[in-house]
């Protein structure tokens, strides 16, 4: 759940809205797990 919360505020950071941020579900998880 943490690194959920880190890509959202990175996103919010990048202009994205949490809307957007629901319609690129796999992109937040692929993240997550490279770092």
């Amino acid at each position: 759940m943490r690194g959920q919360i880190f890509n959202l505020a990175q996103a919010m950071r990048d202009g994205k809205s949490p809307v957007e941020l629901v319609h690129m579900p796999g992109v937040l998880v692929e993240r997550v797990r490279d770092h």
